[in-house]
């Protein structure tokens, strides 16, 4: 993996702007976090973390040095398609890595928890190791642990208490918390007032964070002018990078402003083109159009759905815009084709 090789070339330099280069060019790496812990090490000449030890550790050699070993091993271990044993290995290294303090190590085998990967699945135990991680610090334990409390996934369900961790995790800088804090303040419940500026605030700083869900949902909030202006032409935007990024549903909000001309110039088979990747795709909204109510496109968009239909097979009638059992079978045939 090229992550690990370049790591390996840096893992014990001084060098300061070598661990920014690292942390710029893996953003979502395995060795991201280590990289800027040793980084605030060497820029405040102090320990990058101050945590006592939180059980006994077979190993004598305690401190930063050895913790942050035992966790680069378990990173190596820990690879998205390695073996379950060598996953057990992984989860029995961080645990030891968190036993000797460290945050990071911590919140993995809070995750080791969460994803049943090397250890069983208990999602009580990962709220735990969450909360440990989240005492000491570690921004995106926070984050986990506020999920845990938003959906009572291990712990009872808290919107408050969610709100309270998502937003320190995104004042910290996590992304997927200033996305989960912009949903809250624009859907507000049980506790939690609804507040749709604030979640438009939040939702443009996941942007920032390149997140695709905060893209979608600002995207509709332009669309609607929930909590501020209407921007049709940047909702088009957002929802064309959400959809680059792989979130389904944003395929189909782009094909309907695709359908209508707003936002974009008016596209027929460009919102045929987005529909039926999105049925493709499972998108539930996308089968409910094509399969119930095929009446909420225009008949310029449906025939260029029955015409695309035709050019794979799988339909052989004229381009009607008419929805008949023929068009349906040949729907239901391509969503059998996945």
């Amino acid at each position: 993996m090229a992550e690990i090789k370049a790591w390996e070339k840096i893992k014990s330099t001084k060098d300061a702007d070598k661990l920014r280069a690292h942390i710029e060019a893996y953003p979502e790496g395995y060795f991201h976090e280590l990289a800027e812990m040793r980084l605030k090490a060497l820029e405040t000449h102090v320990a990058p973390w101050g945590g006592e030890i939180i059980t006994g550790s077979t190993h004598q050699d305690l401190g930063p040095g050895r913790a942050e070993t035992l966790y680069e091993r378990a990173v190596k271990l820990d690879a998205p398609s390695a073996k379950p044993s060598n996953l057990e290995k992984a989860a029995v290294l961080y645990r030891e890595a968190a036993d000797l303090g460290l945050p990071v190590a911590m919140f993995s085998v809070g995750r080791a928890y969460d994803k049943g990967r090397g250890l069983p699945r208990d999602l009580a135990s990962a709220a735990q190791w969450y909360r440990k991680a989240a005492d000491n610090g570690h921004a995106e334990a926070m984050a986990s642990l506020g999920s845990m409390y938003e959906f009572g996934e291990g712990v009872g369900r808290d919107l408050p208490e969610a709100l309270r961790l998502y937003s320190k995790a995104a004042e910290a800088g996590i992304g997927s918390a200033m996305a989960s804090l912009g949903y809250m303040y624009q859907t507000g419940k049980e506790g939690v007032s609804r507040q749709p500026a604030e979640a438009r605030r939040w939702y443009a700083k996941a942007v920032k964070r390149d997140q695709p869900r905060a893209m979608f949902n600002l995207a509709l909030m332009l669309i609607s002018g929930e909590g501020g202006r209407t921007d049709l032409a940047e909702a088009a935007r957002l929802l064309q990078v959400a959809a680059d990024k792989h979130y389904t549903g944003a395929l189909r909000e782009l094909a309907t402003l695709y359908d209508e001309g707003r936002g974009v110039a008016r596209s027929s088979s460009r919102a045929a083109d987005l529909l039926l990747k999105a049925f493709r795709k499972g998108d539930p909204a996308a089968k409910r159009d094509l399969l119930e109510r095929p009446d909420t496109w225009s008949f310029s968009t449906r025939r260029a759905v029955q015409r695309r239909l035709a050019r794979k097979g799988l339909y052989r009638g004229r381009a009607h815009g008419f929805f008949n059992d023929a068009t349906r079978k040949a729907l239901q045939r391509l969503a059998d084709k996945g």
